[in-house]
């Protein structure tokens, strides 16, 4: 059976838009191992409803488990106090289809 891929959806209110560069290179560095890769990084946002932010991201892993490992990850946990002290927002985990 094929795993389902799975995405995490990233909702942020950024307070420090230089931080953001920084904390951006460091993510980058924490995904090859777990064949992690944006789909959508910024851009244009477009609110029809809910709650604004000014970051939305999209990261796509192979399966829910590579997501969690990445997430879990001593790499990444290294850097979310720096995510945590410049942004406020949601990180919502889904398996695709």
């Amino acid at each position: 059976m094929k795993m389902k891929k799975a995405y995490l959806l990233g909702s942020l209110t950024v307070k420090n838009r230089a931080f953001t560069t920084d904390y951006a290179v460091k993510v980058d560095a924490t995904l090859p191992p777990f064949e992690g890769k944006f789909c959508v990084r910024g851009g244009t946002i477009h609110y029809e409803e809910g709650r604004q932010s000014n970051v939305n991201v999209v990261l796509e892993f192979p399966s829910i488990e590579q997501m969690n490992n990445w997430f879990n990850s001593e790499a990444y946990q290294k850097i979310v106090p720096e995510r945590r002290s410049t942004s406020e927002g949601e990180f919502i985990m889904i398996e695709g289809v």
